[in-house]
């Protein structure tokens, strides 16, 4: 930093916080956030070895306070992904935009799956509002509000 302070020149705190961010990486930028999340009560997901993961899914799943946050972290000069990969099948990879994309347009549910839901699972993931997947993510979403402890457990379930 003293390369760019030759004459002695004092920086503002907008110029000194430039100097910083632009030189700060995704890894550090990262775990402030993380650590600034947790501190403030939020729970906090990152893939740690992304490697065997979705390609583009974002880097931190942040959840609290009635809300689902899924952020991309990038360092000043990052950009997102746009490229679609291809998996070993041949089947088209999301890129990082098609991903925020459709998380932004989408309603966050939330289901707890066993094998004994096999039946429902198809009729819940129709991309069509049919009456079959209204009545399977109505009955998923009531197992799933008992099983966390959200609604009395009917007796007989």
């Amino acid at each position: 930093m003293s390369d760019l302070v030759e004459s002695g020149d004092v920086l503002s705190v907008s110029e000194f916080k430039r100097l910083v961010f632009s030189r700060m990486s995704e890894a550090t930028f990262q775990q402030q956030v993380i650590n600034l999340a947790r501190d403030l009560g939020w729970f906090v997901y990152h893939t740690h070895d992304s490697r065997r993961s979705e390609p583009g899914f974002p880097d931190l799943v942040i959840v609290g306070y009635g809300r689902v946050l899924f952020c991309e972290l990038k360092t000043a000069r990052g950009k997102l992904s746009t490229e679609r990969g291809l998996t070993r099948s041949g089947r088209q990879m999301p890129s990082q935009v098609d991903w925020l994309r459709r998380l932004r347009e989408a309603t966050p549910e939330v289901y707890v799956l066993r094998p004994s839901d096999s039946d429902l699972i198809p009729d819940l993931l129709s991309p069509s509002e049919t009456a079959a997947r209204w009545a399977a993510m109505t009955t998923l979403a009531q197992q799933a509000a008992m099983e966390l402890g959200l609604v009395p457990a009917v007796e007989g379930s």
